[in-house]
């Protein structure tokens, strides 16, 4: 088999991560050995990270110019230079000539070691392994490409014009890609992440957590970012509560907006309503404990937790995006709801009250099936 590089920032909270991680986990099933490099070692899935490939060390220029400004100083004299120095080029010659002098320099180190070269996320991942050389370039996109040039404000065709292959993880967003980026049809192919399901229900077995329960136990799960729409989520608790609804609303997750979203908790008084859990390496058992699995997000492509939780029999509430139809059958495992709170809060409010309804999205989610092995082949046939 191929020498083989999986290139990511870091291994911390997000789907990027965990898709990785996933396929990894198979791939080594097929015993198929990856290297694995981290622009910044570290996350909670590192030790995860290590079990299923060959973690690469810290590569010191990369991970010093993208270290958070607060850890350079237990991170050694190297790396403060090292930091000085990108800060005096960005000032003297700008930006864009900066980053990439700073990302050639880091890459030629893993440049002529690899046969294949995957970034598996876009952005940061894909913008750094551009400069490695080897005989094939696979970058991966996770998301709508509409939606990731409005955030970012940013285009990267001319980046994508490295990689030999781009892999979508939805039809949805392949046509999206090929459209806005004027590529060639032949060079994008939507591979979709995949789900172990197995490993998913053995975890959720593994251990026994105590949550409190209501008349309705709901479960979100997501980075703490703008995206995930957990502003929303507490508008719409709000409502509930105050139209004597009898539930709790678990959240697992952080990110940078975390703290805004536990004072947004504290300011509506929902303290005993809706509850952070933070970051777990092992969600699973508080999923299996919920009655729905509600996703509130403004924006998404394949989102794997949907699919983790209809692995465990849980049903989905979730918001309306581009590929939702890709993952979640409406009114059969899941319902679809318009992208608003309003579309939430009666989304929510019929499940509860239609008993029916929430019957058959049970049974639906309970006959949920995923056929990883057509989705691995695919990898293999690209490698």
């Amino acid at each position: 088999m191929k020498k083989i590089l999986f290139v990511l920032q870091a291994v911390r909270s997000g789907g990027s991560a965990i898709s990785m991680l996933n396929l990894l986990e198979l791939l080594k099933k097929r015993e198929i050995d990856v290297d694995v490099f981290l622009l910044e070692r570290e996350g909670v899935f590192l030790s995860r990270a290590e079990n299923v490939a060959n973690v690469l060390p810290e590569e010191k220029i990369i991970s010093s110019v993208l270290c958070k400004r607060e850890s350079l100083k237990s991170r050694g004299v190297t790396s403060i230079v090292i930091r000085m120095a990108f800060v005096l080029c960005h000032k003297i010659f700008g930006i864009e000539k900066t980053v990439k002098w700073f990302y050639q320099k880091s890459a030629r180190k893993l440049s002529g070691k690899y046969e294949v070269v995957i970034p598996y996320q876009e952005s940061l991942s894909t913008e750094y392994a551009q400069y490695i050389e080897a005989e094939k370039k696979i970058a991966w996109f996770h998301t709508d490409y509409d939606t990731y040039k409005a955030l970012t404000g940013a285009s990267y065709a001319r980046v994508y014009e490295e990689y030999d292959n781009i892999v979508c993880v939805t039809d949805q967003a392949r046509t999206r890609f090929i459209e806005d980026m004027n590529f060639p049809e032949t060079k994008v192919c939507v591979i979709r992440n995949t789900i172990p399901m197995d490993s998913i229900i053995e975890k959720a077995n593994v251990e026994t957590v105590e949550l409190q329960q209501r008349s309705y136990t709901f479960i979100s799960m997501g980075r703490f970012s703008k995206e995930k729409g957990y502003d929303r989520l507490v508008t719409v608790a709000n409502r509930l509560k105050a139209n004597k609804i009898d539930f709790i609303w678990y959240i697992i997750g952080s990110g940078d907006l975390f703290e805004i979203i536990a004072d947004l908790i504290k300011e509506n008084n929902l303290t005993d309503d809706v509850i952070l859990l933070g970051l777990q390496t092992n969600p699973f058992p508080y999923i299996k404990q919920s009655d729905c699995f509600i996703m509130t997000s403004r924006y998404e492509a394949q989102p794997m937790v949907l699919n983790e939780a209809l692995t465990l029999g849980i049903p989905v509430i979730t918001t309306r995006f581009a590929s939702v139809t890709e993952v979640i059958q409406d009114n059969v495992n899941g319902l679809i709801v318009n992208n608003d709170e309003d579309g939430l809060y009666e989304g929510i409010t019929e499940f509860i009250n239609n008993q029916a309804l929430r019957e058959r999205l049970i049974s639906g989610a309970r006959s949920f099936s995923y056929d990883n092995g057509e989705i691995l082949n695919q990898v293999l046939d690209l490698l």
